[in-house]
């Protein structure tokens, strides 16, 4: 996997803004017209200022008309602004929605050899791309509208002021555009800084009963206290470089005045009562010309965090392999991670050895999630450079820190792994119901429950060969009977394969492999 070049990621996220315009032409129509209508009020607005000036400089003019124009300038753009941020944030989100979707789907497709920071780094970067969208795109095309009333209201009353203007906005764009290339190169760093400080911070979360009990938890603070010093440094970085473009702005506005003044004074400019008419709608022009900074600013972090989940969606592209139907085959292992065995179909078979021999080890090359050394066939196909999933592998897989995921029962479970939790009987768990919230937020399982899940959602999975590493091993003694129970009435219809030391477990198997390092038949 590649990321895009540094030159294509910005016209990448540009992309992605006028994908998601076609895809929501109605919303998009909608939210154009309420942009448009909004620059209407604010094109008001400037006239209004500009005429009111002209105006008190007449004597007996009637200003009352240019007041209430800039009134009602002033109400349309409030009430169109709101329009239109509804319409962009709702575009924004549909676009971050789809890339959102397709990086996921690509992680799934690919996984990674360093999965907790690359999906720290991924989760940031999608946190970051919506607001970047309504900001870096979608406002920057109504701050651009809303510039161009002030700008065409100074091109009307005093054309010599808007080319000196002109000018200088010109001038002050190269330091600019350099100024922009360190942000991009300082939000690069950022994404991945922040990946390591809520790495360290979710370690310190998930275990802190552990940290607590071996009294290790200075050195983990301390991890956490460096990651967050990193990330903090390199986010001051990229504050100080916006706080640089953004008001660069005052600084810009500063420099075109004292340009036209100094024109004016020299009588270049039709004098200084025709500069006092265009004032105000410098002031006007204020707010849109930040707002289009913070816009190239935004598109800038958009376009990183763009640029670092280009390779999952990538990924997603390729498309996850169709699950194939397996049948009951013979599973041959010659060599793999130091195993040379043939496990016959339907047969319960435990892997034991000592503590670290690499038991859990063996069971990930099989699933093809670790390094895998040897041959591995299953009936006469070889899996040895095969990937991952039941495309591919007739395995499911029940690992020691069995995962709940935050939803119902159903949502963890399926209908079938439902109803072969429920036909467990264990005492805390027969009365769960579908729509029973588990995992975060919902009902907290022990670590045995946990595995009773893990356990009937393997094999509701339907493929033919369980692996299974120590899910007895937090079960009382009266689970630990109704699981082996319910695995031996699986003889002859599934593999098993199972991780244990527990006496009970081998006493049920049909053969055991014993690791130690060493080959074993």
């Amino acid at each position: 996997m590649t990321a895009q070049p540094d030159g294509r990621r910005v016209s990448a996220f540009y992309e992605l803004g006028w994908r998601a315009v076609r895809r929501a032409p109605g919303v998009a129509a909608s939210t154009a017209v309420a942009v448009a209508l909004g620059a209407g009020g604010q094109a008001a607005m400037a006239l209004s200022a500009g005429l009111l000036v002209r105006g008190a400089a007449t004597p007996g003019a009637s200003l009352t008309g240019f007041a209430l124009l800039g009134c009602g300038g002033a109400l349309v753009k409030m009430l169109t602004g709101a329009l239109a941020t509804g319409g962009e944030g709702r575009l924004a989100g549909e676009a971050a929605d789809a890339v959102r979707r397709d990086a996921l789907r690509g992680l799934l497709v690919r996984g990674t050899a360093d999965a907790p920071r690359a999906a720290q780094v991924v989760a940031i970067a999608l946190r970051a791309l919506e607001p970047a969208l309504r900001a870096g795109f979608f406002g920057r095309g109504r701050a651009l509208l809303q510039l161009s009333a002030p700008v065409a209201a100074c091109a009307w009353l005093s054309p010599r002021v808007a080319a000196v203007a002109f000018v200088s906005f010109a001038a002050f764009a190269i330091p600019m555009s350099r100024l922009r290339l360190t942000l991009r190169r300082r939000e690069a760093s950022r994404l991945g800084l922040l990946a390591e400080l809520e790495l360290r911070t979710s370690e310190v979360v998930e275990h802190v009963d552990l940290f607590r009990v071996h009294g290790a938890g200075r050195a983990a603070l301390a991890l956490a206290a460096g990651a967050a010093e990193a990330a903090s440094r390199a986010q001051r970085g990229v504050e100080r470089a916006r706080v640089l473009l953004s008001s660069g702005n005052e600084v810009l506005a500063a420099l075109a005045i004292t340009a036209a003044v100094a024109l004016a004074e020299a009588g270049l400019l039709g004098g200084l009562s025709e500069l006092a008419v265009v004032v105000p709608l410098a002031l006007l022009a204020y707010r849109p010309v930040r707002e289009l900074t913070d816009a190239r600013s935004a598109a800038e972090e958009g376009a990183e965090a763009l640029g670092v989940l280009s390779p999952w969606v990538a990924e997603a592209a390729t498309g996850a392999a169709p699950p194939r139907a397996w049948q009951l085959a013979p599973l041959v292992l010659e060599g793999v991670c130091g195993v040379t065995t043939r496990i016959e179909p339907g047969s319960l078979v435990v892997i034991t050895g000592a503590s670290g021999v690499g038991k859990t080890t063996l069971l990930r090359a099989l699933l093809g999630l670790a390094p895998q050394s040897g041959m591995l066939r299953y009936g006469v196909e070889n899996l040895g450079s095969a990937g991952v999933g039941p495309a591919h592998r007739p395995f499911a897989w029940v690992p020691q820190d069995a995962p709940v995921f935050a939803g119902t029962a159903l949502d963890n479970l399926g209908e079938e792994g439902l109803a072969r939790l429920l036909a467990l009987d264990h005492p805390s768990l027969s009365t769960l119901g579908p729509a029973d919230p588990l995992g975060p937020g919902g009902r907290a399982l022990s670590g045995g429950e946990r595995a009773l899940v893990a356990l009937a959602r393997a094999q509701a999975t339907g493929l033919p060969v369980l692996l299974l590493d120590e899910p007895t091993a937090s079960l009382d003694a009266d689970a630990e009977r109704r699981v082996l129970d319910a695995l031996v009435a699986l003889r002859g219809t599934r593999t098993v394969l199972f991780v244990s030391h527990r006496p009970e477990t081998l006493s049920r198997a049909d053969a055991v492999v014993r690791m130690s390092g060493a080959d074993r038949r």
